[in-house]
């Protein structure tokens, strides 16, 4: 009976599991590049000019406004390293990773810390890119760990004064599970999804480029 209710356990953590996995992927998949966010952004648009025309009338009129702004959008983000994009309207800086296999290269389970190191590596990256190409405010809402190994890392406190404030908890279950391998949501769906749902500190930062 035992054996039964622990097969059971794994069936339906592994199925949570690939749901939250899929999610992930596909939030992913829709701003890697900046064709895709052109395909996405401009699908949305009509969808939504759709529903307006439904109700109000006016699809045309509707559709070019969300397109326009929409072009606007894309042109505006700027990919700072394989792991980051950056937004130059918003001022937000995005984990949007164009390269998975990188990641899934290695087990998460069994290499966890080599994988944090890489993803450590690629957001100071990007930062370091955004004061190159002159960029004077970054915006993020992102938690304890990426707080203290990046925002607080020397060569991030070289270039940027850093401003932050709590803000409460959260879970990052779409940023945890798009950094594992098919294997791993395989052989280890209760450490993942452990790891995926686990409370964690936010902060909401603001890296001001340092005057020289």
């Amino acid at each position: 009976m035992m054996t039964i209710m622990k097969s059971m356990t794994f069936v339906n953590e592994h199925d949570k599991l690939k749901r939250y996995v899929l999610v992930s992927k596909f939030m992913n998949s829709l701003f890697r590049t900046r064709w895709q966010e052109i395909i996405y952004l401009s699908a949305l648009s009509i969808v939504l000019s759709g529903l307006h025309a439904l109700f109000f009338g006016g699809f045309w009129s509707l559709l070019w406004v969300l397109l326009i702004g929409s072009s606007i959008l894309t042109l505006t983000t700027v990919r700072l390293s394989n792991a980051c994009v950056y937004s130059r309207i918003t001022k937000h800086i995005s984990m949007i990773i164009l390269d998975l296999q990188v990641y899934h290269n290695k087990d998460y389970v069994n290499n966890k810390s080599d994988i944090s190191s890489r993803f450590q590596e690629e957001f100071i990256q990007a930062l370091e890119n955004a004061h190159k190409c002159g960029f004077r405010k970054i915006k993020m809402t992102t938690h304890a760990w990426l707080y203290h190994q990046v925002c607080l890392n020397e060569r991030i406190n070289s270039l940027y004064d850093v401003k932050v404030r709590e803000a409460g908890t959260c879970r990052i279950p779409m940023e945890v599970l798009i950094l594992a391998s098919q294997s791993s949501v395989e052989t280890s769906p209760s450490f993942l999804l452990k790891e995926a749902l686990r409370t964690r500190k936010q902060y909401k930062i603001k890296l001001i480029r340092k005057r020289k």
